[in-house]
């Protein structure tokens, strides 16, 4: 609902329809996003409230409220009025009254902690509580032994296989929410110029530590963003090179997944594909720890 029609929306022709999204009998009110413990009387909206449809406007709104929105002006030509308030990614519970989700034991508790922090601002706030629940799986991962990542230069063979690109739950690991460590030999062969080399992950569900030879080369955060990490001068080798990638997900899908194409070291034209075999091994499942805030 809130893919927009350009930004990371790009929907199919998206400049062409941007340029005649001229409908001033269409108007658009944009609700910014905004999270609140207790139930607030005034909303805040974009562009300083109703604006007419153009594509000074448009490109940033709802393109699936603009397209139905056309259609239904261009057969009725009734004025519109589009109220946009969707938040991607949210789950339903978060728009949910505080009397309803009470009335479920799995939320009472939780209900609970939320009302007793709006109405304390000095109780430690979801942010803080968040980064504490990412540090315990930090500090329990079995990769990570006194702050040290042993686990990006593995030296045991106890690790099992998965092939690549994939999401976990789609092979060997249905259901499974933690960190999981993958780890994929590779050979450069003397002929492969070794400087300015690229290594393209693809997408990773939902965060990622990337290392080659034990050396990090790079962290990203986020499920829809692509990895691409530029490899220092002289860290790959001729010969026998190792890289692994330890992939947080907190819930749904995760994993290394997308397109096999995606998964590859690249210098210019020269590339060695990386889809196939794997090794992983999880570091942490997070039914073993206090659930995320």
């Amino acid at each position: 609902m809130e893919m927009p029609l350009a930004g990371w929306g790009k929907i199919l022709n998206n400049e062409k329809e941007i340029a005649g999204a001229n409908y001033p009998n269409i108007r658009l009110l944009q609700a910014e996003h905004m999270a609140s413990n207790l139930p607030l009387n005034d909303a805040k909206v974009a562009n300083g409230g109703w604006q007419e449809c153009s594509p000074k406007y448009i490109a940033q709104f709802s393109s699936t409220a603009y397209f139905f929105a056309r259609e239904v002006y261009e057969k009725t030509k009734i004025p519109i009025g589009l109220i946009h308030t969707s938040w991607g990614g949210t789950i339903a519970e978060a728009w949910t009254s505080a009397e309803s989700l009470k009335k479920m034991a799995d939320f009472s508790a939780a209900v609970d902690q939320i009302q007793k922090a709006g109405k304390n601002p000095s109780a430690i706030s979801y942010g803080e509580r968040l980064l504490n629940w990412v540090k315990v799986t930090l500090d329990k991962d079995s990769g990570n032994q006194n702050g040290t990542m042993n686990w990006a230069l593995p030296e045991s063979d106890n690790w099992k296989n998965m092939t690549l690109p994939t999401l976990w739950e789609n092979d060997a690991l249905k259901d499974f929410d933690g960190v999981v460590w993958f780890t994929k030999k590779v050979i450069i062969p003397e002929n492969w110029k070794t400087e300015g080399a690229k290594l393209n992950l693809g997408t990773i569900d939902d965060n990622d530590i990337t290392f080659i030879n034990g050396v990090k080369v790079g962290e990203t955060i986020g499920y829809n963003v692509e990895r691409t990490y530029g490899i220092p001068a002289n860290l790959l080798k001729t010969g026998e090179n190792i890289i692994t990638v330890r992939v947080f997900d907190s819930g749904g899908g995760g994993g290394l997944y997308g397109n096999a194409s995606d998964l590859n070291l690249a210098n210019g034209a020269e590339k060695i594909s990386l889809s196939g075999g794997w090794k992983y091994k999880i570091g942490l499942d997070f039914k073993n720890i206090e659930p995320k805030p």
